[in-house]
């Protein structure tokens, strides 16, 4: 019988263990720390001058395509179909030159702000790491995106990140 007994009993207190050990949670809300830090407000700056550049150029493309439209408006009933054909032509061309400009500068601008700010997040991504194994947490999850839906006994590590940041 006592032998029935020593595995039952040495299940039972490797359970008790097992579930004995608690894991300290910790959560942030990564997107009001980055709100907050200088280097993203600096990024977006670069940003949109970036921006302001393309609109000017697309402005310009798109003053020329105006132009050349009114242009070809007017005169379309006096033009020869060679003329007039070559006309359409260049005002089609111009409008793929547009679009293809419009989708080239939006394609840069999502590879710019990409460029800026991964070096932004990993800095993040590693402070928080950092806070992380200073206060012994097991796992950190971020509210920012929605993830958490309910908390029980989680410690919000928010002001120990913007503090190890030097941000208010």
């Amino acid at each position: 019988m006592t032998k029935r007994l020593i595995p039952f009993i040495v299940l039972l207190f490797a359970s008790n263990l097992i579930f004995s050990q608690t894991l300290k949670i910790g959560h942030i809300n990564s997107s009001k720390v980055l709100e907050l830090m200088p280097e993203v407000k600096t990024a977006k700056t670069q940003l949109e001058a970036v921006q302001k550049e393309y609109e000017a150029q697309l402005d310009v493309l798109i003053t020329e395509y105006r132009t050349k439209l009114e242009d070809y408006q007017a005169k379309s009933a006096t033009m020869t179909a060679i003329l007039k054909k070559d006309k359409e032509t260049e005002i089609v061309q111009l409008e793929n030159r547009i679009k293809a400009f419009q989708e080239d500068a939006a394609e840069d601008m999502q590879t710019k702000e990409m460029e800026l700010m991964k070096p932004i997040l990993e800095k993040l991504q590693n402070v928080i790491t950092e806070v992380a194994k200073e206060n012994k947490y097991d796992y950190i999850l971020d509210t920012a995106g929605g993830t958490v839906l309910y908390s029980k006994d989680g410690d919000d590590i928010t002001a120990l990140v913007k503090k190890k940041l030097g941000i208010q």
